[in-house]
């Protein structure tokens, strides 16, 4: 959906708030449909000794 912002600071507020929803909701088929957020996270998670 398209929208007009009517200043910059809510412009920037904006781009913030879709970055924010998309990394934690857009689901990436290539990181077995975890979202950027929960892919991240299993990056950063330190690897179990077998």
């Amino acid at each position: 959906m398209w929208r007009a912002f009517e200043t910059v600071e809510e412009r920037r507020r904006g781009l913030r708030d879709w970055a924010r929803r998309d990394n934690e909701h857009w689901l990436l088929e290539r990181r077995d449909f975890l979202s950027p957020n929960q892919a991240r996270r299993e990056l950063m998670q330190p690897k179990l000794a077998a």
